[in-house]
């Protein structure tokens, strides 16, 4: 019997601004200390969050890189070089400092879900052409693992300026040709219009794996660890290694229980107050 998620909800909130409101005082742009980067911090993080969350905490040039990356992740627009700029600036003005938690700072919203298994997805995204009828799309396939695409799989076609409106398909060739590997994709309902870019999407099935959602994994260097619950209530880093990284779920290769009460929102700040209150 598949085990579902088991939210452990101290207050739901529809976003991290939100977050910041309940367990910090508000804080202004003043607050950020002068330097080259400043306007870029200011510019990407406010963006997703109040810039008290950025002032309140504290790190080192790669650990501010490492939180950087997961917001990244978690669908952040920082480019590249904005990210190393940022994470040179926030490391020089905002350095590791120790500091004892407090009754506020541990009042965070926090979502809390049990490690099991989850089918896990992944998509290969590729740029396509129709081809003279509209029915099929072509496309090259530049991915790391070229044996997880295969014909038969499930994909979705949409114009590269209208995401909302998808077309369903299913891969229908695979081939080399030149050198690269190309893929087609059938439509299984609709035509396409020849004069768009279309943008193809096939779904990797991975099977239902040991795994945890992706907003729970925090990541630094080659390092990946998540913060999981005690009985007692407290949370404690727990060091991973992963496998699968799909589009909701990473498979845990070791490192977690099934079972384990992972933090899933809410762990990036709770790893912001372990290193506060650590020193690290």
């Amino acid at each position: 019997m598949r085990v579902y998620l088991i939210l452990v909800v101290i207050s739901m909130v529809p976003c991290f601004a939100s977050l910041a409101q309940t367990s910090q005082p508000q804080a202004s742009a003043a607050d950020l200390p002068p330097g080259e980067g400043r306007d870029l911090v200011l510019n990407h993080c406010v963006a997703c969050h109040g810039i008290e969350r950025v002032t309140h905490a504290g790190g080192t040039q790669a650990g501010w890189a490492g939180r950087i990356r997961r917001m990244v992740r978690w669908g952040a627009k920082i480019p590249p070089n904005d990210a190393t700029r940022m994470a040179i600036f926030l490391g020089g003005v905002l350095p590791p400092r120790p500091g004892a938690a407090t009754s506020s700072s541990l009042a965070l919203n926090t979502t809390v879900s049990v490690t099991s298994k989850h089918p896990v997805q992944s998509i290969v995204r590729t740029a396509g052409s129709s081809d003279g009828r509209g029915e099929t799309l072509t496309a090259n396939l530049s991915i790391a693992n070229p044996q997880d695409v295969a014909v038969g799989q499930r994909a979705r076609v949409f114009a590269a300026n209208a995401r909302l409106s998808a077309h369903q398909a299913r891969v229908s060739r695979i081939w080399n040709e030149a050198g690269r590997l190309k893929v087609e994709a059938r439509l299984t309902g609709g035509v396409l219009e020849r004069a768009m870019d279309y943008v193809l999407e096939i779904i990797v099935e991975h099977g239902e794996l040991l795994s945890v959602p992706n907003e729970a994994i925090i990541e630094s260097d080659q390092r990946r660890w998540v913060y999981v619950q005690s009985r007692s209530g407290s949370y404690q880093p727990r060091d991973i290694e992963v496998g699968v990284q799909g589009e909701r779920y990473t498979q845990i290769l070791s490192g977690l229980e099934p079972g384990a009460a992972v933090v899933t929102l809410g762990g990036f700040f709770i790893d912001a107050e372990y290193r506060m209150k650590s020193g690290n």
